[in-house]
């Protein structure tokens, strides 16, 4: 069976979050207008219509979730119970493909890194692709936090890393 991963096209939904200690390697932050909806509509779908009745529905603790709300990006974690929850009640509005349209940033759970804008899905199945994954490959990486990071000495090769990542960057 082929997967959407193997056919090289990554949405949202294919990321799957690690948990390091007590925190989780992969945040996302919404649009404030459909993360504001979000959040509004699962508490109203909640038992008591409220953050905390949220919290016990789905396992979540109620200061992550009022983080999340309130001020920090989401972990992905939290998102995905919260996508999940809301298309199960019929609010196909907030399926993680509808979601990924909406997405401000993508980062990791330490530095202030992030990848802003990101194009889901992801389609590396182009030429573009894949001298990103080669390049990656041979003078990249992912850190101890699954951070991605590209070095090279020469500025040309890094001009054209740049060029071929800016349209995966850009909505």
């Amino acid at each position: 069976m082929v997967t959407k991963i193997m056919k090289s096209i990554i949405h949202l939904e294919d990321i799957k979050p690690k948990v390091f200690e007590k925190y989780e390697n992969c945040y996302v932050e919404l649009e404030s207008q459909i993360k504001k909806d979000l959040f509004d509509k699962a508490v109203e779908l909640s038992p008591r219509r409220s953050l905390v009745s949220l919290s016990k529905l789905l396992n979540i603790k109620l200061h992550r979730l009022s983080d999340s709300r309130n001020r920090a990006p989401i972990p992905l974690m939290i998102l995905k119970k919260l996508s999940y929850f809301l298309v199960s009640n019929g609010y196909e509005k907030f399926s993680l493909q509808n979601l990924e349209k909406y997405v401000e940033y993508i980062k990791g759970m330490s530095r202030g890194i992030k990848i802003c804008k990101p194009k889901f899905p992801l389609n590396f199945d182009t030429p573009a692709g894949i001298r990103i994954i080669s390049r990656m490959y041979h003078d990249g990486g992912i850190g101890k936090s699954r951070e991605p990071h590209y070095h090279n000495q020469n500025i040309g090769l890094i001009e054209d890393f740049c060029r071929d990542v800016k349209p995966y960057l850009e909505k």
